[in-house]
This record gives structure tokens, C-alpha cells and sequence, in this order.
């Protein structure tokens, strides 16, 4: 590789915190899923009328919790991909494996912002439905 020692040392330790951001990333999505089962097994108290306290269970959605999971998961690869590739390109003086690892960090961005229209997309649609239904009361 035709890189100077400083630039080797700054792309080792980007690589190193992409690392650890991943792993942070993945166990946060970890405990957001135990936090959804625990959730979803403790009862929540309704009151209705003429029946007093009861309890009914909680109705959160499975299947965003499920979308996000997979977009950690897709994201820790990506990210995850990058810090061990460009290490090892690094330590072995491997161009190749640098060139792979940049390729996974390129594809980490280019989906967090596909993400980020996607949500900006269903935001701006959110804001459209409801000044048309505030626009027919």
C-alpha cells in the first residue's frame, strides 16, 4: 500500500471505532428486543367502565420491531465488515482487503441514507395526511 504511517495509524483507528460502534449498535438491538418481549409479556392495566381495573395484554408491533432488528443487523454487517477488513488490510499490507473494507463502509452509508429518504418520505406523507384531515373538520 502506498499510504504513509500517519494515514495507516488514522484508518486503523477509524476501523477500531467503526468496531466498536457496531458491537454498541448490535447489543443496543439486542436490548431493544428483550425490552420488547418483556413488554409484550407484562399485562397492561385498562379500565373499563362498569368492570372496574383489568388487564389486557399489551399490542405492540411485531413487525417494526422485526424491520428494525433486520436494519441493525444489515447496518452491524456493513459497519462490522469494514472494521475487520481494513485491520487486517493494514496489519498484512493487503490493498485488497482495505479496498473490500471501504466498499462495506460505502455500502453502510449508502443505506443509512436509502433509510433516511425512506423516513423523510413517510414523515413528509405523515404531515400531508394530516392537514388534509385537519383541513375537513
Amino acid at each position: 500500500m502506498n499510504f504513509d504511517d500517519n494515514t495507516k495509524q488514522q484508518m486503523k483507528s477509524a476501523a477500531t471505532v467503526g468496531g466498536i460502534a457496531a458491537i454498541i449498535s448490535i447489543a443496543g438491538s439486542a436490548l431493544g428486543l428483550v425490552g420488547y418481549i418483556i413488554q409484550r409479556t407484562r399485562p397492561a392495566p385498562v379500565i373499563l367502565e362498569g368492570f372496574g381495573n383489568t388487564t389486557m395484554p399489551r399490542s405492540d408491533n411485531l413487525v417494526s420491531t422485526f424491520i428494525s432488528l433486520v436494519i441493525a443487523v444489515v447496518l452491524f454487517y456493513f459497519l462490522n465488515r469494514f472494521s475487520t477488513l481494513v485491520k487486517k488490510g493494514i496489519d498484512g499490507n493487503i490493498s485488497e482487503h482495505v479496498t473490500e473494507g471501504l466498499g462495506a463502509l460505502a455500502n453502510y452509508f449508502k443505506t443509512i441514507g436509502v433509510l433516511l429518504i425512506i423516513a423523510l418520505g413517510l414523515f413528509t406523507l405523515a404531515i400531508v395526511v394530516v392537514a388534509l384531515a385537519a383541513g375537513m373538520r
